[in-house]
């Protein structure tokens, strides 16, 4: 349900205003369509749905981004990369070394962006976050991922790009994930990557977790045959 303050609008018609500006124009009668109308980052936003259920669905995502002021949620997760390594982002007397620099743009273009770089920031969870750290090789540089994944969360909230401080639990070093779910390290019975080897989706699926793109790795899931 659409929760705000109701008031009477035009030809009897029911105005409902939600608390973070979004106004609300109900139906009018059968057949007549919801509507709402906003305002983000300047510019006049809308849309409609046919039942005050899918409208409030609807209003989910948005009454987010008002509330956290973050003006930038609906670009791309290659937008917050760029944003992260852009020289201008930090005060001079901030600036990163060139050494960390060309650090955290390998952690990013490596990690970071085969992940999350089509998906629209609002969508970006900790799962996408979680998924970079299981790609690193190496425990060491697992934690590298992880200190890199904390410093981007950091600029997209401060950027106007993310909403949740939660994107920096991701969380656990490469491996650790496995063992919660019964997963064994066993000697790999297979020569190829895994789609040539017709290994099923789950142990594939492992395979891309642990390594960041499909090879006979060394994971299998438990009782699987493949």
């Amino acid at each position: 349900m659409v929760s705000g303050v109701t008031r009477a609008g035009r030809e009897g018609s029911r105005v409902i205003e939600t608390p973070e500006g979004i106004m609300v124009y109900a139906a009018r009668h059968d057949g007549d369509r919801w509507r709402a109308v906003w305002y983000e980052n300047g510019e006049r936003r809308q849309c409609q749905s046919a039942t005050e259920d899918r409208m409030a669905a609807s209003l989910e995502k948005v009454a987010v981004r008002l509330t956290a002021d973050a003006p930038h949620m609906l670009r791309t997760g290659d937008d917050l990369i760029g944003f992260y390594l852009s020289p201008d982002r930090l005060p001079a007397e901030r600036q990163w070394s060139r050494k960390r620099a060309e650090t955290q743009r390998y952690l990013c273009e490596r990690f970071m962006r085969p992940v999350i770089g089509r998906l629209v920031c609002q969508d970006i969870r900790v799962a996408e976050m979680q998924a970079a750290v299981n790609a690193a090789p190496t425990a060491q540089e697992g934690r590298r991922v992880r200190a890199m994944i904390s410093a981007l969360t950091g600029a997209g909230i401060s950027g106007g790009y993310l909403a949740s401080p939660r994107l920096k639990e991701a969380p656990h070093a490469p491996g650790s994930w496995l063992a919660g779910v019964g997963i064994a390290r066993v000697r790999c019975r297979t020569v190829a990557a895994c789609g040539v080897m017709g290994l099923c989706g789950w142990c594939a699926h492992l395979c891309w977790q642990v390594y960041g793109h499909a090879q006979a790795g060394p994971w299998f899931a438990p009782g699987c045959a493949c």
